[in-house]
């Protein structure tokens, strides 16, 4: 167990990690980190300052004005944004005085996760309009805020926020930065699948239907609707890191095309043995399966690494879509619908 000095070192080091990740993936233009941002600190500020939020973008109303989070009982309502302009903090007041506070909140926090810009010169008084008290130094926040706050803060509360971000790297993806060499982790993924597994004779007529297995249909078959968005974001995230693994496979099935159906019968019998199912075509039921499953091929030292955990289960949604991993639906038109019919 780690002392009290470093487990607030190792948040530190995240949340300023977390903020650099953004900087990275705005400047190379990848990823729709939005939705991840808001499920990520709404776990986030809810621990460091005890509140309650829920998601205010619903079916319904996808584009809630002037806030994305908010804690109805102590009225307190939260914009998460990667931008830390002043024109934004307008934006968003002006947002909140026409929806939220109808809604019954009184109280808005904009938070900048790529870090908050110097707002001395900027004056909100008359957007706000003594509509309600907005304080600039009190409710603009940012991750150095949060590590401030917990300088004086006793273990078993510093200890739950250090387990929450162990469990979350949703946000570390967008920290990967194009200088990352996916095509040798992929290898060295492979590799070590590859050394592990029992050999197994194969023919080419063991493997499935490859090509008309339909994403998108079997998505919905193998997960529950609550699932999904969540899934999506997930697959976005590795989408590009995918199509890297479908050209490294390719080329291992030139060379060594025996190897390469020996893998797929490898990742059928370990999502086998976590689902507790001898079928590899047994529905999938819940997204923590793909996580469970990707783990299995990170070397030891690389098992909190963004980067291998992102190849890992872009590797394992390239089987997903393309091999007997999970219940599917079989469809012969040529054309696949896209990940964001």
């Amino acid at each position: 167990m780690f002392k009290i000095g470093e487990y607030k070192e190792k948040i530190i080091t995240r949340l300023l990690g977390i903020q650099q990740g953004a900087i990275f993936c705005n400047k190379a233009g990848r990823y729709d980190h939005a939705k991840d941002a808001e499920e990520f600190y709404r776990g986030l500020l809810n621990l460091f300052f005890n509140w309650d939020l829920k998601g205010l973008n619903t079916e319904k109303d996808p584009n809630y004005e002037g806030a994305d989070l908010g804690d109805i009982s102590k009225k307190i309502a939260v914009q998460i944004t990667s931008e830390s302009t002043s024109d934004k903090v307008h934006h968003s007041i002006k947002g909140f005085k026409n929806k939220s506070l109808n809604d019954g909140y009184n109280e808005l926090y904009v938070f900048m996760y790529k870090g908050k810009a110097d707002f001395r010169r900027a004056d909100f008084y008359k957007t706000v309009d003594s509509a309600f008290v907005f304080d600039k130094a009190k409710h603009i926040m940012d991750n150095s805020d949060l590590c401030a706050k917990i300088k004086d803060a006793e273990l078993g509360y510093i200890e739950s926020i250090f387990n929450y971000l162990e469990r979350s790297v949703s946000l570390s993806y967008n920290g990967l930065d194009e200088a990352n060499d996916d095509l040798g982790i992929i290898g060295e993924i492979y590799d070590l699948i590859q050394k592990n597994k029992p050999k197994k004779s194969t023919d080419r007529e063991t493997i499935s239907i490859i090509s008309s297995i339909d994403l998108i249909p079997k998505i919905r078959l193998n997960f529950p609707e609550e699932q999904i968005d969540q899934l999506k974001r997930l697959m976005l995230k590795t989408w590009d890191k995918k199509e890297i693994v479908k050209e490294f496979i390719e080329k291992q099935n030139q060379e060594d095309e025996i190897s390469v159906n020996e893998l797929i019968f490898q990742i059928q019998d370990d999502f086998c043995d976590i689902r507790g199912s001898n079928k590899s075509d047994a529905k999938i039921e819940d997204i923590s399966f793909i996580k469970e499953l990707s783990m299995k091929y990170l070397p030891d030292n690389k098992v909190k690494n963004p980067n291998y955990i992102a190849n890992a289960e872009a590797l394992v949604f390239y089987f997903f879509e393309f091999c007997n991993i999970g219940d599917k639906t079989l469809n012969n038109k040529p054309k696949q619908p896209t990940l964001f019919d």
